[in-house]
């Protein structure tokens, strides 16, 4: 039977990091100038995690929300993607008392001392839940998943902090059979009431016409006359 005390708490938990989000401008709008990101796209919503290690209320909720789906298992090692969400999965693993790791950064090997490419633990038959801040294409994530996997983890999952919610993240991870989990989404932001005490109408209908299409609304905004 569903532990419903432990589920409402759950959503609750997701439901604070959302609002803190916005709360502290880990999330920012901008429907007048969009934003570039690293795909090439434009966006009018841009979400700086690396801001959230300014306010350590917010990385408490994030860390809570992340203990409450990853299951604590016997076998489980928590790992972090470099850089960004190494502060989360380390708390994480302290709260549970496991093991900890991540993958190099450059995604080589060191060419000195143990010449590791895995710092931290052993996840050769562990369950490994890997922790990403932020998913745009998901490229970086599927490399990780690509090294632990090499390296002999069992099984291997994910959660995001954020996810755009690309298709192509989402036809990438199904191929790679990864299961990944975001906290939040961007299709989240149009039901909160924070946002729409923010934004105009407009602006929201906007926002909608992005997550929907976000090639075709970057491809209008470049046809507008400057």
């Amino acid at each position: 039977m569903a532990d419903y005390g432990y589920i409402m708490k759950r959503i609750k938990a997701i439901e604070l990091v959302r609002a803190l989000l916005l709360k502290y401008g880990i999330l920012t709008f901008n429907f007048s100038s969009p934003f570039l990101l690293k795909s090439g796209l434009l966006s009018p919503v841009y979400c700086d995690l690396r801001l959230a290690f300014r306010y350590p209320d917010l990385m408490e909720a994030i860390e809570d929300v992340l203990c409450h789906l990853i299951p604590n298992t016997d076998d489980l090692v928590i790992a972090g993607v470099a850089t960004g969400a190494i502060p989360y999965a380390a708390g994480v693993a302290r709260a549970y008392k496991k093991p900890f790791c991540y993958v190099r950064p450059d995604g080589n090997e060191k060419k000195y001392g143990m010449r590791k490419l895995i710092e931290g633990a052993d996840v050769k038959e562990k369950n490994v839940y890997i922790i990403e801040d932020l998913v745009t294409t998901g490229n970086t994530l599927l490399s990780n998943v690509e090294v632990l996997r090499t390296g002999g983890a069992s099984s291997v999952k994910s959660i995001s902090i954020f996810s755009y919610g690309f298709p192509k993240a989402t036809l990438s991870f199904k191929a790679a059979k990864l299961e990944m989990t975001p906290i939040v989404k961007i299709s989240d932001l149009v039901s909160m009431a924070e946002l729409k005490e923010r934004v105009s109408a407009d602006q929201l209908t906007s926002l909608r016409g992005w997550i929907s299409d976000p090639q075709a609304w970057t491809d209008t905004w470049n046809n507008i006359p400057k």
